[in-house]
C-alpha cells in the first residue's frame, strides 16, 4: 500500500501483522542530487491497531543511487548517528 505525507513525500507498507508495521518513506533527494534517500521504519501497534509514524524507530536510512539503480545502506538508526563511508560516497552529504 503506497500512501503520501502531507509534504508529497510517499510512504510504502512493506510489512505489517498484528503487533507491528514496517514501512518505507521517502525522505528527499541527497546533497549531490544523484541519489533518493529513503527511511524505514519499524512501528509497535496500540491494542486498537492504530499507531503513529512519531512513535517509529529507524531500522536504516538508504540510498538509491539512480543512475545505477544500486541501493546503500547507512546503517543509520537515528537521524544524528553516523552512516558509513559508501553512503556518504554516494549521496555527498556530509
Amino acid at each position: 500500500m503506497v500512501s503520501y505525507s502531507a509534504k508529497g513525500n510517499s510512504r510504502v507498507i512493506l510489512n505489517e501483522n498484528e503487533k507491528t508495521i514496517e514501512f518505507l518513506v521517502y525522505d528527499r533527494l541527497s546533497e549531490n542530487e544523484k541519489c533518493e534517500l529513503y527511511v524505514l521504519y519499524r512501528c509497535k501497534k496500540n491494542a486498537d491497531g492504530s499507531w503513529y509514524i512519531s512513535e517509529a524507530e529507524i531500522l536504516d536510512i538508504f540510498a538509491y543511487e539512480m543512475s545505477t539503480k544500486d541501493v546503500v545502506s547507512s546503517g543509520k538508526t537515528s537521524w544524528s548517528a553516523t552512516g558509513n563511508e559508501m553512503y556518504y560516497e554516494v549521496t555527498g552529504e556530509k
